[in-house]
């Protein structure tokens, strides 16, 4: 379940309980989106595919 910040109201502050909530909120996310980006950057993973190829169909028809 996905945490949802608090939005501010125009022409107000947060209540200090809200920016806390906020404050740990993003002190937990950082870590998590950091290993998430560190391993889009793996060239192995760019390669990989979500389904192995089917063996019926081949990149190099032999015959016509």
């Amino acid at each position: 379940m996905p945490l949802v910040p608090h939005r501010r109201k125009p022409g107000k502050d947060l209540p200090l309980k809200q920016k806390c909530v906020h404050r740990a909120h993003s002190r937990l996310r950082w870590p998590v989106e950091r290993a998430i980006a560190e391993i889009k950057t793996w060239r192995i993973l760019r390669k990989a595919h979500a389904t192995p190829p089917d063996p019926r169909q081949s990149p190099n028809p032999s015959s016509p």
